[in-house]
């Protein structure tokens, strides 16, 4: 496994006129413990813990497929770009924290903080250049396909929007903001449990179950109007027009087994929000 591949950085050895020789995989693993610990401190994140080389999560990376992936205790990364690499090269060589700072956004999986493990297969692929995986943290599940043709968080937060916005145009909610993906609210995502759940700027939303996201992703059921209208009054949450971040995790709870945090709004104001309607509602009905 060459792990100089997976993040644009190698132990790069100069010896003689211009020849190089790549370090270890012990070398390598140093080094990108080196960049998601200087990228950390770039973008403010706390406690990033150190990878590990894992035999085993190489063997299950490469049967990933453009069809299907492997799931278990990891998550699955595409790497960057060959020209997206030589940026993050030049970034950590160069200490260019501005640039690194940008880095979690846009790869939050390897730069997910409580992952301690990697293992890659650089077989190329027609739908990503190569594959890794690192544990012992799940994927986040927003739109699975029936667990049959895995989404990138980019791919998922995009499927997102386009629902939001299809269901706002159907149920004539105005002003429907994109949401972006938020590493942070994932954190926080990962620390409920059925009794208790973190309070912040953002609101649960306990997603549907997979037979409930089975059928919102047929095409065919998007296609009904009457279908769409009956997302917005189901899942109000996911719908509130005004959140523009989320943050998702599986956890296997005996209460659900999929929760998301969306924010900036809290589940405070939209208690609020929410007997502000019913009193204005109830206002009309005397008039």
């Amino acid at each position: 496994m060459n792990l100089c591949t997976l993040i644009g950085i190698c132990l790069l050895i100069v010896l003689g006129q211009g020849a190089f020789v790549f370090g270890t995989i012990e070398d390598q693993i140093n080094m990108a413990n080196d960049l998601r610990h200087m990228v950390a401190q770039a973008a403010h994140i706390p406690k990033m813990a150190d990878l590990s080389y894992d035999p085993d999560l190489e063997r299950k990376a490469k049967s990933i497929t453009c069809e299907h992936h492997p799931t278990g205790p990891f998550t699955f990364f595409p790497g960057p770009s060959e020209q997206e690499m030589f940026k993050i090269f030049m970034a950590h060589s160069q200490r260019n924290t501005t640039y690194l700072a940008t880095l979690p956004k846009k790869y939050p999986k390897f730069f997910d903080p409580d992952q301690t493990k990697i293992g890659c297969d650089f077989l190329k692929r027609k739908c990503f250049g190569f594959a890794c995986l690192l544990g012992p943290n799940r994927d986040s599940r927003l739109f699975s396909g029936q667990g049959k043709t895995f989404l990138t968080i980019d791919g998922q937060i995009d499927m997102a929007n386009s629902l939001r916005h299809m269901v706002a145009n159907f149920a004539q909610i105005p002003n429907m903001a994109n949401l972006s993906y938020d590493p942070e609210l994932e954190r926080k995502a990962k620390s409920i449990i059925c009794q208790n759940h973190p309070t912040g700027p953002f609101t649960l939303f306990v997603g549907p179950s997979e037979q409930e996201w089975q059928k919102i992703s047929n095409p065919q059921y998007l296609q009904n109007q009457v279908n769409l209208r009956s997302l917005a009054e189901k899942y109000p949450k996911f719908f509130d027009p005004d959140q523009t971040k989320i943050g998702c995790t599986e956890l296997k709870l005996k209460c659900f087994d999929f929760v998301c945090l969306l924010g900036p709004k809290s589940d405070e104001q939209d208690s609020e929000a929410m007997n502000k309607k019913k009193a204005m509602t109830l206002f009309h009905l005397h008039l």
